[in-house]
């Protein structure tokens, strides 16, 4: 699990790029993020990078609070 609360672009990414760099194939990572771009950011990255995008959640009574879940491609 990655905190990148208080974080902007492109930190909550730089930060998940560099956890998912040493993971291992389906690796399941998630992403707190208050930045308003993430979702779109990861979105993106996912589809350029091949890895997948599982979901993003937005958490209830904090509209710019996400949990961001991936998986690292094979």
């Amino acid at each position: 699990m990655i905190d990148a609360r208080g974080l902007r672009c492109p930190m909550p990414l730089l930060r998940a790029r560099r956890l998912l760099s040493t993971a291992t194939p389906g690796e399941v990572v998630q992403i707190w993020a208050t930045d308003l771009g993430a979702p779109a950011d990861f979105e993106a990255y996912c589809a350029q990078a091949g890895h997948e995008l599982i979901g993003v959640e937005r958490e209830a009574g904090s509209p710019e609070f996400f949990k961001i879940t991936l998986a690292k491609s094979s």
